[in-house]
């Protein structure tokens, strides 16, 4: 029996987790290609017509092998080779990379990160966020620490119509308080005494 050994071709044929290699003018039948699955964990990657792959023969056969994936070719190289880094890049443009020089991890997408969890905890030394817009729904927001908002705030109950702003503690403002907003609607200002909206006193206590 003759027997078969190792060679490189291209991908002809995909089928689900299988795919049959073109080795010169042979085409083997549909191969299962070496990926990590066990009771552990599982991974895919789809396989592509195209890409340069070993087949390992089995007693002998090359029809009975596996597929080891993938060989670097010009029209599929390696991103980079820089030796601190190791990166991903997909067809769409999302890239994952990781250098153990700076031990930084950038994930970079065109479009969107979607994460779903239970509990998501985040402990760092120091956070920035830079948006045009963001988001944050909540039933309940708990801020523990010292804030500083550098902008105006504007309160709105459900359905977009007024809110309400409350304060559990000692307020104090350098600068004018206004209340109103347009001629339909005044507001006030009251302690409880009662109102305050119109009370002056020539800077003396009240009463």
């Amino acid at each position: 029996m003759k027997t078969e050994f190792i060679e490189i071709g291209i991908i002809s044929e995909v089928r689900a987790d299988r795919a049959r290699v073109a080795i010169g003018d042979m085409v083997t039948d549909f191969l299962p290609v070496l990926a990590l699955a066990n009771s552990f964990a599982r991974a895919f990657t789809p396989i592509r017509v195209g890409e340069q792959v070993i087949v390992l023969p089995i007693r002998g056969s090359l029809n009975s092998g596996v597929i080891l994936r993938s060989v670097y070719q010009e029209v599929h190289s390696a991103p980079d080779t820089n030796e601190k880094e190791q990166i991903c890049i997909y067809e769409d443009g999302v890239q994952i990379s990781y250098n153990t020089v700076n031990s930084t991890l950038v994930i970079s997408t065109p479009k969107e990160i979607n994460i779903a969890c239970d509990n998501a905890n985040l402990t760092a030394q120091s956070v920035n966020v830079k948006a045009n817009d963001t988001t944050v729904k909540s039933p309940n927001i708990k801020l523990l620490g010292n804030t500083l908002i550098q902008g105006a705030i504007t309160t709105a109950g459900s359905g977009g119509g007024s809110g309400s702003f409350s304060i559990n503690g000692d307020v104090n403002i350098t600068g004018s308080i206004t209340t109103g907003g347009n001629a339909s609607f005044g507001g006030s200002i009251s302690d409880s005494r009662g109102d305050l909206t119109n009370h002056t006193n020539n800077g003396l206590a009240r009463d």
